[in-house]
């Protein structure tokens, strides 16, 4: 069936992101909300858009360590980078209607999930969105539970931005070192002790069903206040005085 040039421009820019949980957090009595969302290939184009966008020196002026901004970065894109396969699956966290974090994991040998990649940035300068790390990782472990798997792994990053090693992240959810590996076993059990424990944080709500949603239509790729921010902080400042 032949298309019009027109139809083919839409579907290809025609972003389906499934909106699959919300995770609502209270930290010093502010109160947030970290939306998940499963990426499909016609987000390609959003999310290589929004890895261009993502400028570490920018976002973290006050990290040391700048020789960990190279690898940081690559392991975002890697994560773009396998939304085109089939067999892997891509979470995009977003808080504030901006992206801040991202995981990509896929079946693996022995009924385990291996995530390839884990990520999470500032939606503004010095600005990271808290747990958004840890909401990630409480979607995997649902997805682990209603698939009955038995084991997550991962090869963990050495970087250490902000002075906090990876490694401690996961070594306080549970993983343990498997040689260069480290890994969460146990299956339905100790995942949903995990999960719980990942409860006490925040209050995570799955969408089921979610309907498709084109994310340029409810997202901003500009890590910094909009036009429409700086007004408002400004009217906030007038207020004040």
């Amino acid at each position: 069936m032949a298309i019009s040039l027109q139809n083919r421009k839409n579907q290809r820019t025609s972003f389906k992101a499934i909106p699959i949980a919300a995770v609502k957090t209270n930290i010093n009595n502010i109160s947030k909300e970290i939306q998940l969302y499963k990426l499909t290939p016609d987000d390609i184009p959003f999310a290589k858009k929004m890895t261009s966008k993502i400028k570490m020196q920018k976002l973290c002026p006050d990290e040391k360590n700048t020789r960990c901004f190279k690898e940081w970065k690559s392991i975002i894109c890697n994560a773009v980078k396998n939304i085109q396969y089939e067999n892997n699956v891509v979470i995009l966290a977003t808080q504030d209607k901006r992206p801040c974090g991202i995981i990509s994991y896929m079946n693996s040998a022995l009924n385990s999930f291996f995530v390839e990649s884990l990520a999470t940035w500032p939606i503004k300068p010095n600005q990271k969105v808290k747990m958004s790390g840890k909401a990630l990782m409480r979607n995997l472990l649902k997805d682990a539970i209603s698939k009955n798997k038995e084991r997550i792994w991962l090869m963990p990053s050495e970087i250490t931005p902000g002075g906090k090693s990876c490694m401690d992240f996961y070594e306080r959810l549970g993983f343990g070192f498997d040689g260069c590996y480290m890994a969460l076993d146990g299956g339905k059990t100790q995942f949903s002790k995990r999960a719980a424990q990942l409860d006490n944080n925040f209050k995570y709500n799955e969408i089921k069903n979610g309907k498709k949603t084109k994310l340029s239509s409810i997202l901003t790729l500009t890590f910094d206040d909009t036009q429409l921010e700086k007004i408002g902080k400004k009217i906030k400042e007038t207020f004040k005085q």
